[in-house]
C-alpha cells in the first residue's frame, strides 16, 4: 500500500502537471497587465494637461494685450498644472504598486476634471449673449452694452475694473493710434474693417449723427445728453469715447471672440480626459479585483492564501503532514 506521505504528494504533482508553463505565463500577463494600463493613462494625462497650461499661458501673455480682461488664464494654468502634479505621483504609485498613491491620482484627477468642465460651462454660458449691429452704409459693426451676459456687463460695469481695462486699451493696446492716417475720409472710414474696441471706443455711436472730421475727431451739431454715450464723447485723444457703454460693449464683444476659440479648446481637452480616466478606472478596479495592487510587504498580503492552483495544493499538502 502506498505510504500517507506518498498519498499526500500526489495532489501536488497533480496540481503542477495541471498548470502548463504556457497557461502559467498567460496568467501572469494578466495579472500584471493593469499596471501598464494606469501607466499609459496617467502619461495621457500629462500630455492632456500640457495644451491646458498652453492656453492659460496664451490667455494670459498674449490674449491680454488685446482684450484687456483677466479671468479664465489662471484656472487654465492651475488645473493643467494640477493634473501634472496628480499623473507624476500617479505614476510613482503605479510602478511601486501603492494604492494610496494611486487613489490620490485618480481623485484628483476627477475633482480637477468635474472642476474643467465647470468652467467650460460658465464660459458657454456667459459668451451666447451679445451680437454686434449693423451701421447703414458702413462696414463696421456697433455694439450695445445690454446685449451681453450679466455677468460680463457687471465686470465692466465695475468703476476701478474698468478705470483699469480702459487704461490699459488706451495705453498698452493704444486701440485708437493711427486711425486718423489710416482713414482720412469719411468715405474710406466708413469702409473700414474695425475691431470692437475701435468701433466702440474711437468713435461716437452712429445713432449720435456727429460730423466727420477724421477717424478719431467728431463735432457735435446736436447737442446731445451729457448721460448718453453722445454726451460722453470727447475730441481729447485721451478721452475720445473710453467711457461711453459702446467702448465697453466692443471690449466684451473682443473677450467673447477669444473665449469661443478657448471654450472649443476646452471641450477637446475634455473629451480626451474622459476617455483616458474610462481606461484608469478600468485599469484600477481591475488591478484590486485580480490582487495586482495589494502591497507585498503589508501583513495583510502574506496572509493571503494563493489563488492559484500551486498555492492550494501546497495547503493541501501541510494540512496532511
Amino acid at each position: 500500500m502506498p505510504s500517507p506521505s506518498n498519498a499526500s504528494n500526489a495532489p501536488s504533482g497533480g496540481g503542477q502537471a495541471d498548470s502548463p508553463p504556457g497557461k502559467r505565463k498567460a496568467a501572469a500577463h494578466r495579472r500584471t497587465r493593469p499596471v501598464p494600463l494606469l501607466l499609459f493613462a496617467m502619461a495621457l494625462t500629462i500630455i492632456i494637461a500640457i495644451p491646458l497650461v498652453v492656453l492659460g499661458g496664451w490667455l494670459l501673455l498674449v490674449k491680454y494685450h488685446e482684450t484687456c480682461f483677466h479671468f479664465l488664464e489662471y484656472p487654465f494654468i492651475v488645473i493643467g498644472t494640477g493634473l501634472c502634479i496628480a499623473s507624476a505621483v500617479g505614476i510613482v504609485g503605479a510602478k511601486k504598486k501603492e494604492r494610496r498613491l494611486i487613489g490620490i491620482y485618480m481623485i484628483s484627477v476627477f475633482v480637477l476634471t468635474v472642476l474643467l468642465c465647470s468652467f467650460f460651462l460658465f464660459t458657454g454660458f456667459v459668451i451666447q449673449d451679445g451680437s454686434p449691429f449693423s451701421v447703414k452704409n458702413a462696414t463696421y459693426r456697433e455694439y450695445r452694452l445690454q446685449t451681453y451676459s450679466l455677468w460680463f456687463r457687471s465686470q465692466v460695469e465695475d468703476k476701478r475694473n474698468w478705470a483699469t481695462m480702459s487704461k490699459c486699451l488706451r495705453e498698452k493696446v493704444r486701440v485708437c493710434a493711427n486711425l486718423d492716417r489710416k482713414y482720412p475720409s469719411e468715405a474710406s472710414f466708413r469702409r473700414a474693417d474695425l475691431t470692437p474696441p475701435q468701433s466702440g471706443c474711437c468713435k461716437p455711436p452712429s445713432a449720435c449723427r456727429f460730423t466727420f472730421v477724421h477717424a478719431t475727431m467728431w463735432n457735435d451739431t446736436v447737442r446731445a445728453l451729457a448721460t448718453s454715450d453722445c454726451g460722453r464723447w470727447d475730441n481729447d485723444q485721451d478721452i475720445l469715447c473710453y467711457q461711453c457703454s459702446s467702448c465697453r460693449a466692443g471690449l466684451l464683444q473682443n473677450v467673447k471672440q477669444v473665449w469661443t476659440r478657448a471654450a472649443y479648446i476646452c471641450l477637446g481637452v475634455l473629451i480626451f480626459l474622459g476617455l483616458v480616466q474610462i481606461v484608469a478606472w478600468t485599469g484600477f478596479m481591475k488591478g484590486l479585483w485580480d490582487g495586482v495592487l495589494y502591497e507585498n510587504n503589508s501583513p495583510k498580503a502574506q496572509t493571503l492564501p494563493s489563488n492559484t492552483m500551486q498555492g492550494r495544493a501546497q495547503s493541501f499538502t501541510e494540512v496532511s503532514s
